[in-house]
Formats: structure tokens, sequence, C-alpha cells
């Protein structure tokens, strides 16, 4: 195994031993802040443009190496810009943009708070929007008036081709 010598950190300017020729930070924490100190405009979001999961839309940090460990962006820049991040504490985004780590435009909310958010905001997709419904909006309101007006839920099943 290769010894590197002892270097400065690309950041806070103190003395470390890297670990490999590629490390220019004595920590990840000093990785992450000194990627945030290139966002040169503080009015807008800091927009993540290193990784982003394809899956969830959010910038991803990886915070160790040896077992990898992936952190959302948004969530790394809250703890170290803000505190901790309390057990079953979401990171929402008051900005609504998913790659922003914008430390200020941060805030902790539980699952509720986020899907309250996310609703009241009109970014939670409802109806025949959430790509998992079979009915269209005007047939379900057309079943519900049914079933208002004494229409009995087996024939109203039949009637609209339910099962």
């Amino acid at each position: 195994m290769a010894i590197y010598r002892i270097t400065q950190c690309k950041f806070c300017k103190n003395n470390y031993q890297p670990t490999t020729s590629r490390n220019k930070h004595c920590s990840w924490e000093c990785r992450f802040k000194d990627i945030a100190s290139e966002f040169k405009n503080k009015d807008i979001c800091w927009e993540w443009k290193l990784s982003i999961s394809k899956q969830t839309g959010y910038g991803q940090f990886m915070v160790s190496s040896n077992p990898v460990k992936l952190m959302n962006a948004h969530r790394v820049s809250f703890l170290l810009f803000n505190g901790e991040i309390p057990n079953k504490m979401y990171v929402c985004h008051k900005c609504d943009n998913p790659i922003c780590v914008r430390p200020d435009h941060l805030f902790l909310g539980t699952n509720a708070e986020n899907t309250k958010d996310s609703t009241t905001k009109g970014r939670r997709a409802r109806g025949e929007k959430s790509g998992n419904t079979t009915l269209k909006d005007e047939e379900v309101r057309e079943i519900r008036k049914a079933l208002r007006e004494g229409m009995k839920q087996r024939r109203a099943m039949d009637v609209f081709g339910i099962s």
C-alpha cells in the first residue's frame, strides 16, 4: 500500500495524511464545503451538478468510500451548515428544487409536513395524473354521484366496468 506525504487540505488548509493520490481534502466535510464555495450567486438556488440520482432526482454525495456511503446532497448541506438532522426528519426544500443545496433554502419537517407541503404547492400527483389509475377523473365523479344517489356498489362496478 502506498504512503502519501502529508499535504495541506484544499479547503481548510490543515495538514493531513492522504489515503489516495486523488485526495485533496482532509475530510468529506471539507470536500463538500469546497464544492459549495464554488456557488458564486448567493441570490439563487445552489444547484448540485455532480452526481444526481436518476430515481429520485436529488443530488448525491459520497461521504465514505470504504464502505461506499452516499447521502442526498441537500441533507449533507443541511447537516454541515444548519446542524444535526433528528431521526425520522426530512430535509425539505423551500424552493422546491430537488438539486438545490443552498442551506437557507432547506428546512426540517416530518413525513406528514413534507407531504402537506408538496400537496399545498401542487407538486403531488393526484387522480389520473398519478400514473396508477385506470379511471379518468370524470368517471370517478360519475361513480361517486351514482353512489350518492343510491346506486349499490356492485351495480356501479358492473355499469362502469370496474372489478
